[in-house]
Order: structure tokens, then sequence, then C-alpha cells
């Protein structure tokens, strides 16, 4: 689903379509950002979405139990609400 496939694109125009500001979207926060999904309605307006900060998720977590300065993955999702 990147930029450039059909689910990629539809992501990125959903996000423009929206009528309100997204969360997240600032310079506070100057690391790698990524969309991820979109929430419509019936009626196709965008009501919520999420955007994820930091690295990219894996599906196996290499952290373990032991001290927070010691897990490899550091990510965060934002999800705006209108």
């Amino acid at each position: 689903g990147g930029p450039g496939s059909p689910y990629g694109r539809r992501t990125v125009d959903d996000y423009l379509r929206a009528p309100f500001p997204w969360y997240g979207l600032d310079e506070a926060f100057t690391g790698p950002r990524r969309l991820m999904q979109v929430g419509t309605a019936a009626d196709g307006a965008v009501e919520h979405g999420s955007i994820g900060h930091g690295d990219e998720p894996s599906v196996r977590n290499e952290h373990v139990a032991g001290d927070e300065q010691d897990a490899k993955e550091k990510f965060a999702v934002v999800v705006t609400v209108a």
C-alpha cells in the first residue's frame, strides 16, 4: 500500500478531503510520519483517521522485558476525530 499503489493514492486523497485539520502534522515532531487509516461515513465523508509517528512498526517487536531504553522500536499513532 505505498504511495504508488491504488490503496496508497486513495489514502492520500481521503486525507486531503477531510474537512478538519489533522493532529500531528505540525513542526513539533520532526521524525518520520506515515498516513495510516481513514474512516468515512456511509456518504463518504471523512470522519476520522490516524497518522503514525516514528519507526515503521514490525510484526515482531524485539523488545523484551527490561528498561524502556532497550526498546528497538519507537512508534506512536495520532488519531484525529472530526
